[in-house]
């Protein structure tokens, strides 16, 4: 884990672009079931309705507005794409930033469909990945269909500190895609 001044954040995404992720089990929110020594946190809500909010909320997830509105500060050379290293800070209070580097591990862009997975690299509090998928139904009777924001994280603790914090690590975890399905629900309904 590493906390720096939320200012330096920018400054350390060179860094982090070739060091290697800190997990073996790179792409693994693909598949149907955690790798062992991962554990899984899934969260799957209707955040709007209709063709225009799945394309705004698209938009946003690409271009990590959903994760700015949802309380990261995220420094990234541009929108998601496979390869793209981030640094995002969590605030811990009095302008300093716990790191979170990750870097893109798959992007989904489809009609019906839009994800970005990302896994950790050093430094990240946890060793895994994230994957966050958008949706929409076919629209019954030509009515606008349902736009769902699916969360999937598969990941353990990267550090002695997360470790020692057990459940409050796992309910920390559970409250940021919370965070992020409020995130995505509002951008979803901006016009």
């Amino acid at each position: 884990m590493r906390i720096v001044r939320e200012s330096r954040l920018a400054a350390l995404l060179p860094g982090y672009s070739d060091v290697p992720f800190s997990y073996d089990q790179v792409g693994c929110t693909a598949a149907a079931a955690p790798p062992e020594g991962l554990h899984l946190t899934h969260r799957r809500v209707k955040v709007g309705r209709g063709r225009g909010s799945f394309e705004r909320a698209a938009a946003a997830l690409l271009a990590w507005r959903m994760h700015e509105a949802a309380g990261l500060r995220v420094c990234a050379a541009g929108p998601a794409e496979m390869d793209r290293t981030i640094v995002a800070g969590m605030g811990v209070g009095a302008g300093n930033s716990l790191v979170l580097p990750c870097r893109v591990v798959d992007v989904e862009e489809h009609a019906d469909r839009c994800g970005v997975a990302y896994g950790t690299l050093a430094d990240h509090p946890h060793r895994g990945e994230e994957r966050v998928t958008l949706s929409i139904d076919p629209a019954p009777y030509e009515g606008p269909g349902d736009v769902w924001f699916e969360v999937t994280g598969m990941s353990r603790p990267g550090s002695a500190v997360v470790t020692m914090t057990g459940p409050v690590a796992s309910w920390m975890q559970r409250r940021w895609h919370s965070r992020y399905e409020d995130a995505v629900r509002r951008l979803a309904t901006i016009t």
